[in-house]
């Protein structure tokens, strides 16, 4: 995810990537710890639809007094059919839209 961050222009200090963690409480724990120092205007948490459900309520929990603003993206599960086989560049091309999307918000 941070490479596919900055293949579209996201500098390397604005993506912070936790992959110690074990399990989705761990993730949000380790994450929160990670970004407090840097003091974000907001953060994007990106996860599959599959575990959006988990991931939101743990995250929103745990992150609700240290971030004003969160967003939280899923990745459709469909990508993963092997019916429609996207491909990598399919999906990279929809989720860095709907990141842009997001942040078109915050622009004056």
């Amino acid at each position: 995810m941070k490479r596919l961050a900055e293949k579209h222009g996201v500098p390397p200090e604005n993506v912070v990537l936790e992959d110690q963690a074990r399990t989705t409480y761990e993730n949000a724990i380790n994450a929160r710890l990670l970004l407090q120092p840097l003091q974000p205007k907001s953060v994007f948490i990106i996860t599959s639809a599959y575990h959006m459900r988990r991931a939101r309520l743990i995250f929103e929990r745990l992150f609700q007094q240290s971030f004003p603003h969160v967003e939280y993206l899923s990745v459709p599960d469909d990508f993963e059919t092997p019916e429609e086989r996207t491909s990598i560049e399919d999906v990279e091309r929809w989720l860095m839209g709907q990141v842009e999307q997001h942040l078109s918000c915050y622009r004056n």
